[in-house]
C-alpha cells in the first residue's frame, strides 16, 4: 500500500512534468487503480508547487478541521448527574464545542424528553406499532402509485 507522502512524491514528479490536474490523476489511477487521491486532491497540491511551497509533510490546519475527542463516559456521567442541563452548559463544562455534545449524545442514545436527557429506548409495543404504521403506510403509498 502507498502511503499519502510517497502519493505527494509522485504528485511532485508529475508538476515537474508540467503535466495538468487532470491528467496527473489519470496517470496516478492507472497505475494505483482506486487508492490514488482524487482530481481534487491533485489540484490543491499542484496548486501549492505553482505557489512555490514543495512542503511535502502534513500541516495543521491541512484537511476538514480538527478531531474533537470526548469520553463518552464523561458525558453520560455529566447527563446522569444533572440530566435537566442543556448542550451548551454540557459542552461548556467539558471544554467542546456544542456540535460535538450533540452527536455524541446521539451517538450513546440519549434524547431530550421533558426537558430531561434520557435513553431513547422503545418497548416491544411501540415497535410493532411503529411497524404497523409504517406498513400501511408503504401500502397505501402503492396503491396510489401515478404510472
Amino acid at each position: 500500500m502507498v502511503s499519502r507522502h510517497d502519493f505527494r512524491v509522485i504528485m511532485l514528479y508529475e508538476f515537474k512534468l508540467s503535466h495538468s490536474a487532470a491528467e496527473s490523476a489519470r496517470n496516478i489511477a492507472v497505475a494505483f487503480g482506486t487508492d490514488s487521491p482524487s482530481q481534487r486532491t491533485m489540484r490543491c497540491w499542484l496548486a501549492n508547487f505553482c505557489s512555490g511551497d514543495f512542503d511535502l509533510e502534513d500541516k495543521p490546519g491541512r484537511g476538514r478541521g480538527r478531531r474533537m475527542s470526548l469520553d463518552d463516559q464523561a458525558l453520560r456521567a455529566a447527563v446522569e448527574a444533572k440530566p435537566d442541563t442543556t448542550t451548551r452548559t454540557l459542552a461548556a463544562g467539558l471544554v467542546v464545542p456544542y456540535a460535538t455534545v450533540s452527536k455524541h449524545l446521539a451517538f450513546i442514545g440519549m434524547v431530550r424528553k421533558m426537558q430531561k436527557w434520557t435513553p431513547h429506548d422503545l418497548t416491544n409495543d411501540q415497535q410493532s406499532t411503529r411497524y404497523e404504521i409504517c406498513s400501511n403506510l408503504l401500502v397505501r403509498q402503492k396503491k396510489r402509485a401515478i404510472y
